[in-house]
C-alpha cells in the first residue's frame, strides 16, 4: 500500500501540489507493480476524482480512502460542514466495487459522538 493524493490543496503556508500528470503516472506505476493505493482525501473533490480514476481503470480493486479532516483549508471537521459533505456523498454514492458504495456512517458528521 502507498499514498496516492489525487489532487492539490492550498494549505496556509504552501500549496500541496499534485499535477494530473504526476497523479496519472503514480497510479499507473501502482497498477504495474500491484500496489494498493491509499487515497488521501483532503477535499470532497479528491473522493470524486478517485472514483473517476477507478472507473477508468487507473485504480484497480476497491481503494482504501482516508478522510483527512480538520486541516486548515481542507475538508472541515466541524459538524455543520461535515454534515454537508456527508449529505453530498449520500446523495451520490460511489460504487468502487461489488456494488458496495463508499458512504459516511450515520452520526459520523458529529465529531462529539
Amino acid at each position: 500500500m502507498a499514498s496516492l493524493s489525487v489532487g492539490s490543496n492550498n494549505f496556509p503556508t504552501r500549496v500541496y501540489e499534485n499535477p494530473p500528470e504526476l497523479v496519472d503516472w503514480l497510479a499507473s506505476e501502482m497498477v504495474t507493480y500491484g500496489v494498493k493505493p491509499e487515497i488521501e482525501a483532503f477535499d470532497l473533490s479528491h473522493i470524486l476524482k478517485a472514483h473517476e480514476m477507478w472507473t477508468r481503470g487507473q485504480i484497480v480493486d476497491r481503494p482504501y480512502v482516508q478522510f483527512v479532516m480538520g486541516v486548515k483549508n481542507a475538508m472541515p471537521a466541524d459538524a455543520p460542514r461535515t454534515a454537508n459533505h456527508s449529505f453530498t456523498l449520500r446523495a451520490r454514492p460511489l460504487h468502487f466495487s461489488r456494488g458496495r458504495p463508499l458512504m459516511i456512517a450515520p452520526g459520523s458528521a458529529n465529531p462529539a459522538r
